[in-house]
C-alpha cells in the first residue's frame, strides 16, 4: 500500500501547487490535474497488477506511467516552439497580468538583480500592498525578464496539454506494436500455479 499512498500524496500534491504553476492560469491548471490523475490511475494499476503476479498487467501500465510522467519532457521542446512562433508571428499581441509583488521576484531572481522594474512599471514605486494589476507585455526578450515569464505563462498550459496527448498517443501505439510481448507475459502468468489473482480486463 505504501507505493499506492506515494501515488495518491503525488497527486494531492500536484492539485495543491497547480493554482502557482507559471502564473497558475486555468489551462495550467487543468493540465497539470489532468496529467497528475492519469499519472496516479497508471501507478496504482501497474502496482496492483505486479502484485496480483500479472505481469502483462503490470507492463502495460506501468510503460503508461513512465509515458504519461514524460509528458514533461515532450512538453519543453514545444514550449520552446511556441515561444519562437509568438515572436516570429505576433510578437506584440497577447498580454498578462501581474502584480508588483510578481514583478519584484522576477527581477530580484535575475544575476545581478536589477532595480529597472520601477523604471518599467512606476505605478509600483507607491504600492504598499504589492498586489496592483500590472499588464505585461508576452514576448519572447533578453532584456526583460518580465516579458519572457508572462510568455512561459501564456503558453506552459498549452504546451503540456500538448506533450500529454503526444505521449498518450504515442505509448498506446508502442503497446499496439508490441502486444506479442503482452501475450507472452500473459502466457507465462497462466502457466503459474493456481492461486493469482488475473485481472485481464484492466487492459
Amino acid at each position: 500500500m505504501l507505493s499506492q499512498d506515494r501515488a495518491i500524496s503525488d497527486f494531492l500534491a500536484a492539485v495543491v501547487v497547480s493554482p502557482w504553476a507559471f502564473g497558475g492560469t486555468v489551462t495550467t491548471q487543468a493540465a497539470c490535474v489532468s496529467l497528475a490523475l492519469l499519472i496516479t490511475v497508471a501507478m496504482t494499476k501497474g502496482i496492483r497488477g505486479i502484485r496480483s503476479g500479472n505481469l502483462d498487467v503490470h507492463r502495460v501500465w506501468m510503460l503508461r506511467t513512465w509515458a504519461y510522467a514524460g509528458s514533461i519532457l515532450t512538453m519543453r521542446p514545444i514550449n520552446i516552439l511556441l515561444h519562437v512562433m509568438v515572436r516570429v508571428f505576433q510578437p506584440n499581441k497577447f498580454q498578462t497580468v501581474s502584480t508588483c509583488e510578481q514583478l519584484a521576484s522576477i527581477y530580484d531572481s535575475i544575476s545581478p538583480p536589477s532595480n529597472e522594474m520601477i523604471s518599467h512599471y512606476p505605478m509600483c514605486l507607491d504600492d504598499t500592498t504589492n498586489k496592483t494589476l500590472v499588464v505585461v507585455l508576452a514576448r519572447l526578450s533578453r532584456s526583460r525578464p518580465d516579458q519572457t515569464s508572462a510568455l512561459t505563462t501564456l503558453t506552459f498550459g498549452a504546451a503540456l496539454w500538448a506533450g500529454t496527448l503526444i505521449n498518450f498517443v504515442l505509448i498506446e501505439w508502442y503497446l499496439q506494436a508490441t502486444k506479442d510481448e503482452t501475450k507472452r507475459l500473459r502466457m507465462v502468468r497462466m502457466n503459474k500455479p493456481p492461486g493469482k489473482e488475473r485481472d485481464e480486463k484492466s487492459l
